[in-house]
């Protein structure tokens, strides 16, 4: 498989995966808002999913 067709397919994993984890998320805030503690846990976890959907981004344009 060549470089191109390999960077085609990491990316479409990530365009997949991406919104499913966004969704899980969200599931996950709404379920679990009335518990401040694990809602704090959420908030500190999604500047990570940030970060990697940058790298995602910069990587897709290589």
């Amino acid at each position: 498989m060549s470089v191109s067709r390999r960077v085609i397919h990491h990316g479409l994993y990530f365009a997949v995966l991406g919104p499913l984890i966004g969704v899980l998320f969200l599931v996950l805030y709404i379920f679990f808002a009335k518990e401040p503690l694990v809602l704090l846990v959420i908030i500190q976890v999604l500047p990570c999913f940030s970060y990697c959907r940058l790298l995602r981004e910069l990587f897709l344009h290589c």
